[in-house]
């Protein structure tokens, strides 16, 4: 049983409040399904992904020709990664990311630093 799949992060390893062999952490969330998927190794090849959806996505000044290489931050304190980005929010990553989370923002920045926009991880 879970609170509701909303509650939960993939990633999360507090709060899942499940007995066992823990610490569990959030591989997956299926809402068809209405199951909540977790794993006790913290390295689970089931958290990464090569590859990630955008939608919303904005832009500050130039639209970059496409496929773009960028820099790219999924979350607040994760350093920035390589990744090409295509004209429909599709992004590939150079190197396998850990806990991709749809709902979170991705923001994309110049080989600067210079934040070039960003959009909604779907």
């Amino acid at each position: 049983n879970h609170e509701g799949l909303p509650f939960y992060t993939i990633g999360q390893r507090k709060g899942i409040k499940i007995g066992g062999n823990g610490p569990y952490y959030v591989i997956k969330k299926d809402f068809k399904k209405d199951e909540l998927v977790v794993s006790n190794k913290k390295e689970d090849l089931r958290i990464f992904r090569s590859k990630v959806r955008l939608k919303n996505i904005n832009w500050i000044g130039k639209v970059p020709r496409f496929p773009a290489k960028i820099f790219l931050r999924t979350r607040y304190r994760n350093p920035l990664v390589c990744a090409i980005i295509d004209k429909n929010g599709g992004v590939v990553f150079n190197n396998l990311q850990k806990a991709i989370t749809p709902g979170q923002s991705a923001v994309f920045y110049s080989k600067n630093g210079e934040v070039l926009g960003g959009g909604t991880i779907i």
